[in-house]
């Protein structure tokens, strides 16, 4: 849940920043006795989160560049993330075994 409220999260935040409107994002979730799994489809600006460097967590928190640590926490928690731009869309799965 915590991965795919980040996800979100970076869609209203810095997606649709200075876009006109409609903004539209969807939400599939599907969970099964094997997995769960989220498919967040959005039409505001292309991003791949897979191509974003990681953060720096050496130095101090106070001295760190503000930001990256939401898509940190996605590759982290989850067992696999998949995105691709598809008819305009950002698609992004994020999908994790049931334990």
């Amino acid at each position: 849940m915590l991965a795919i409220e980040e996800a979100v999260t970076n869609v209203v935040s810095y997606a649709f920043a200075e876009m006109p409107p409609p903004h539209r994002i969807q939400i599939r979730l599907v969970i099964d006795e094997n997995r769960c799994a989220a498919e967040i489809v959005d039409n505001g600006r292309p991003f791949d989160p897979s191509a974003a460097p990681p953060p720096d967590l050496t130095g101090p928190i106070e001295e760190r560049d503000p930001g990256g640590l939401g898509i940190h926490l996605i590759r982290n928690m989850a067992d696999r993330v998949e995105y691709r731009r598809e008819d305009g869309q950002n698609r992004l799965r994020i999908e994790t075994a049931r334990r």
